[in-house]
């Protein structure tokens, strides 16, 4: 079994095995996080919609969108732009339930970043929509992309915040 790679059950990454100190088996879990699939292509569409709003809304673009938290967990998102002292960070899905709202509330409470959800097929659970009201995040249709930007109020978010090169 050393050396051996393989998936670990329930969609939590992969894992290699090796020999530990003692000559047992020791099972090594990746840090990449296999519970959100890639991107399709049809949703690169809204990621780069996103990014031309901000633009245009004189907001820099960070590439690659990850953002130290304040535990020291860097959180990856689909989208991540800045206004200097404030991140917006967007989720892209296909569909939102309640556990994709609770994987952005948490980068939205060790960040905090203003964090939104968009849905390419605007099937919301109704659940996750007032779970995301709750958690004062806002769930997206792809036809309100442009014009986030215009129209978000200031808010303030806190200091620390570090962006990864």
């Amino acid at each position: 079994m050393e050396g051996v790679t393989g998936s670990a059950l329930f969609g939590m990454g992969s894992y290699s095995t090796r020999r530990g100190f003692d000559g047992g088996l020791v099972k090594k879990q990746s840090a990449t996080n296999k519970s959100k699939k890639a991107l399709p292509k049809t949703m690169k569409f809204e990621g780069l919609s996103l990014e031309v709003a901000a633009k245009n809304a004189g907001l820099l673009v960070v590439k690659p969108p990850v953002l130290r938290g304040k535990s020291g967990v860097d959180h990856r998102f689909d989208v991540l732009v800045s206004d200097g002292p404030r991140f917006y960070g967007f989720d892209l899905y296909q569909s939102i339930d309640e556990m994709d709202v609770l994987r952005s509330y948490i980068k939205k409470f060790d960040t905090n970043a203003v964090v939104g959800l968009v849905c390419a097929t605007g099937k919301v659970v109704l659940a996750a929509g007032v779970l995301a009201k709750e958690y004062d995040m806002q769930i997206l249709p792809p036809d309100r992309l442009s014009s986030f930007f215009s129209r978000e109020p200031v808010r303030p978010t806190g200091s620390g915040h570090r962006i990864l090169a």
